[in-house]
């Protein structure tokens, strides 16, 4: 070996024996360090925590445990239960023997996530759910990406989720500001995150997904252009599911009901959430 090292010193270009004598030594000095790390204790293999299977119910009280909010502001902010088990026949129908890929808009504390999430790792392990949310402040709670990643991981939902901390389109320009004044104030606080996230997903992954769900700016004009990225984003005959289609949000119930019958055809709606298939 001595010798062969001495050769190629006349063969190979310099700089990629240095190149190779310096990863070698780095590997031997990472080696002997973590041999030292575990001689005391110090360097413990890390085991995935112990996870519960998950239910509407055990989500909310793990919320509430967490002191994210009480659940009646957690209740207020997601899409009730009975309306996401509306959802669960038709993604179901989907399900073609291969993992299902979707798209979440607007997660507040994660509970429909978590439950769509859920739902397509049922049925495939390896389907993966991409969610789209700005992480600004929403009904009191702030920071909310935090409790989304800590409910995701209690009921072991973290490897089926792919998180987009953005906005789909643009700044929201309805957001809850915190005082400037504020020394910690940070930039979430400020309303600042990413933009245009769906049209970053359309570049990389176009018609590349089953579903679709909406639940974010409830604002007509923003939704209109959401459905258009979805567009681009569904595959032909994927589902576009939109939430609160309710006369108080009249917005969002007209866009539902005068949707152009030749891009989409009505699945059905149970008065909350209305379910949309893709014509071509």
């Amino acid at each position: 070996m001595k010798k062969l090292k001495q050769l190629l010193k006349f063969i190979v270009p310099y700089h990629f024996v240095v190149l190779w004598t310096s990863k070698s030594r780095r590997n031997r000095t990472w080696k002997m360090v973590e041999k030292k790390l575990l001689e005391q204790g110090a360097l413990k293999t890390i085991e995935a925590p112990r996870t519960e299977t998950f239910t509407y119910n055990k989500a909310i009280n793990y919320l509430v445990e967490q002191k994210c909010s009480d659940s009646y502001t957690i209740l207020e902010g997601s899409i009730p239960e009975a309306s996401l088990d509306f959802c669960v026949p038709f993604i179901c129908d989907l399900y073609q023997g291969r993992p299902l890929l979707g798209i979440h808009v607007g997660n507040f504390v994660g509970l429909s996530l978590a439950f769509f999430a859920n739902l397509i790792r049922t049925l495939h392990p390896e389907s993966r759910l991409v969610s789209i949310d700005p992480n600004i402040r929403h009904r009191g709670v702030a920071n909310p990406l935090n409790t989304v990643v800590g409910l995701l991981n209690h009921f072991g939902l973290q490897d089926n989720c792919l998180i987009l901390t953005g906005y789909s389109l643009e700044i929201n320009p309805y957001i809850e500001k915190q005082p400037d004044n504020n020394p910690l104030i940070s930039a979430f606080d400020q309303g600042l995150s990413c933009t245009q996230q769906l049209q970053g997903l359309a570049m990389i992954s176009p018609a590349a997904y089953e579903f679709f769900v909406i639940d974010g700016n409830h604002l007509g004009a923003y939704l209109t252009r959401e459905i258009a990225s979805a567009d681009r984003l569904l595959k032909p005959g994927g589902l576009l599911i939109l939430d609160d289609i309710t006369p108080y949000w009249g917005e969002i119930q007209e866009i539902y009901e005068t949707i152009d019958p030749t891009r989409y055809h009505k699945l059905g709606s149970d008065g909350r959430v209305g379910i949309l298939k893709k014509i071509c």
